[in-house]
């Protein structure tokens, strides 16, 4: 099978063909200029390595001929890679169109101009290809469908009658081939210039003469300029265009030009101990006038195009997030950056939405190289306040927590005188050592009134607070014995570390009155599930030693009134309060005692081994600094709004 060698056409090919006027039978027109410019950076195919500075070379050059030589904009075409679709992208269908229309547009005095930036291909000896971003070098015939043969854009010439063209083509930067070489030198072979040479000539014109300016000579490779972000070569013709190369008048011709970027690319090359010589060839007319007077004057400079354009998006209120053609960019007030590339102006859909309010969206039309300000006023929508039924749920957002709905209303708190003696009495029974007074701080038991939350319907689990410590560089506690786990309930946590992951997580640690009318409702029951003691719902060491946590909400049988999981079990749970006695007095929304020793726990953990420790009722306390495998919590949130 003969190999495909692959070509990367990227120096400037300055082709100036110039032909003779042909007699018509109406009067001649002005001349005029034409151009068609055609550039790709990134191939459609995955086996073309794809190119730096290709279609900033192209917009540049547009530029330069609309805005220093003459060119009208709307006879300047551009084809780029970098467009998604529609007939502006570099595709070889396209390019082949605007050259037959191109072909009946130009007039035999006009000016043409052809530039292509972009990499070649060559099939066997003698077969050249133009690549288009289409481009599919699988095999020959591939190559014919997808690309620009030399031998077709030779025919397509043909019909194009000017007294100039110029052809502009850059090439041989580096091996477009992935399987090959990389980014390796792509030097300019003499098939392929003696090629675009004939090429060149096919043009329907001629009295004037022929130019051929290539960016390298044969055997070298052209080279790219990070710093300027262009091609060397092309960075220097530009600057040329830009009225370096004139003469005093003004007038800019294709000789001038050439010498001019072949002296600075010779300092260049000493000054970057590369070699790139420009190389010009040339017949018929002495003197190939590319513009009779280059805008700006004698002396100008290449100035850099700012393809960016920038909106300042505002909002009221702040905090919304935007969207920019459906992907969100950031919350206001923000600054973004477009890049429009070649487009001087692009239409953008901007929309900004805030939980709340209604979304704001608007069509706003950015133009490169500006600064637009962007204004969303939000209307809030109306908020139509419902009362949920008791054990409703949703989700926290921020760690994804189901949560229950705790109705506002009173219940009963604490123990009887003689729930306290039968939980003393049934412990005795079991345990040697056990006091009394371990069970009298239960009391005395008195309707209490709570506004309603919403409670976590688990304990925070190792992946929710995994989740915040990753958000907020917070270390994660330190593993118990069995590991962590994500569906477990996260231990070795202190009080402080539970107030923490609940400000990160909008809610709080809920006060001990919370806590209980969560566990056992409004009917003063005993155990979450009601009153009758059931090892098999909840996760302990009564009657079987446990010697870990297990998964939340692995023993829905045991769910409070409202839904909860765990509050018996599992791990106890830390709660606003400090630890103190109860005060009947305090029976509305009560916070517990204002200073203390000790935070108070609730629910009893996996290596509990006493019933009366999983009543309801029950209290325990711990140091709030200490950090254990027994210890865990959940979370409340207040009702504000809620809403449908």
């Amino acid at each position: 099978m003969a190999q495909i060698r692959i070509e990367r056409l990227f120096p400037v090919l300055l082709l100036a063909t110039l032909a003779a006027a042909t007699s018509s039978a109406w009067s001649d027109p002005q001349p005029t200029r034409w151009a068609l410019l055609v550039g790709v950076d990134q191939y459609d195919s995955p086996e073309i390595t794809p190119l730096s500075y290709s279609v900033a070379d192209v917009s540049s050059v547009r530029d330069a001929l609309t805005r220093q030589m003459g060119f009208p904009d709307d006879q300047v075409y551009m084809l780029t890679g970098d467009v998604p679709r529609g007939p502006g992208r570099a595709e070889s269908v396209n390019v082949i169109k605007k050259l037959d229309a191109l072909g009946r547009l130009v007039g035999p005095e006009d000016t043409f101009l052809f530039y292509f930036s972009g990499h070649g291909f060559q099939k066997g000896e003698g077969q050249h290809f133009l690549a288009t971003v289409n481009a599919d070098p699988e095999s020959l015939e591939t190559l014919q469908l997808t690309t620009v043969p030399l031998s077709l854009l030779r025919e397509k010439l043909k019909k194009i009658q000017a007294r100039q063209a110029i052809f502009i083509i850059d090439a041989c930067r580096t091996n477009p081939d992935k399987k090959g070489k990389g980014d390796g030198d792509n030097k300019q072979t003499a098939g392929f210039a003696r090629d675009l040479k004939e090429v060149a000539g096919s043009t329907a014109g001629g009295q004037a003469g022929t130019a051929v300016l290539f960016a390298c000579s044969e055997g070298q490779r052209s080279w790219e300029w990070d710093e300027k972000g262009h091609g060397a070569f092309t960075y220097y013709m530009l600057e040329g265009m830009s009225g370096e190369a004139a003469e005093g008048t003004g007038e800019l011709t294709v000789n001038g030009l050439a010498d001019y970027v072949q002296k600075k690319m010779r300092r260049w090359g000493k000054e970057s101990d590369k070699v790139q010589t420009p190389d010009l060839e040339q017949y018929g007319a002495g003197k190939i006038v590319l513009a009779d007077h280059v805008v700006g004057g004698h002396g100008g400079e290449v100035v850099a195009v700012d393809t960016l354009a920038h909106f300042h998006v505002t909002s009221d209120p702040p905090g919304a997030s935007v969207f920019v053609d459906g992907q969100v960019i950031g919350t206001t007030p923000c600054t973004v950056d477009q890049d429009l590339g070649h487009l001087k102006t692009k239409q953008i859909e901007i929309t900004v939405e805030a939980q709340g309010f209604r979304s704001f969206a608007r069509t706003v039309s950015m133009e490169r190289g500006t600064t637009a300000d962007v204004d969303c006023p939000l209307e809030r929508i109306p908020v139509i306040p419902v009362t949920p039924t008791a054990g409703a749920t949703r989700i926290n957002a921020i760690d994804g927590a189901d949560m229950v709905y705790v109705p506002a209303g009173e219940f009963l708190m604490g123990s009887t005188e003689a729930e306290m003696e039968a939980a003393f009495v049934d412990a005795s029974a079991h345990f040697t050592g056990v006091k009394k007074e371990w069970f009298t701080d239960q009391g005395p038991q008195w309707r209490v009134y709570l506004d309603a939350y919403w409670m976590y319907k688990n304990d925070v689990t190792v992946a929710q607070y995994r989740k915040f410590c990753q958000a907020t560089g917070k270390e994660v506690a330190t593993a118990p014995t069995w590991g962590w786990k994500d569906d477990h309930p996260v231990v070795n946590v202190s009080w402080d570390d539970a107030v923490a992951y609940c400000e990160w997580a909008g809610v709080h640690v809920p006060t001990e009155a919370q806590w209980e009318k969560a566990a056992r409702g409004a009917d003063g029951r005993k155990y979450t599930w009601g009153n009758e003691w059931d090892p098999g719902k909840l996760w302990c060491s009564v009657g079987e030693k446990r010697t870990s946590t297990t998964p939340v909400g692995s023993y829905p049988a045991g769910a409070s009134p409202y839904g909860c999981l765990d509050m018996a079990g599992n791990v106890c749970n830390w709660c606003a309060d400090w630890y103190g006695n109860y005060s009947n007095a305090d029976n509305h929304n009560p916070q517990g005692p204002a200073t203390g020793k000790f935070r108070v726990v609730r629910g009893g953990s996996w290596n509990g081994d006493s019933e009366p420790n999983f009543r309801c009722a029950y209290r325990g306390y711990d140091d709030p600094t200490h950090r254990g495998g027994l210890d865990g919590f959940r979370a409340v949130r207040a009702v504000r709004a809620d809403v449908n």
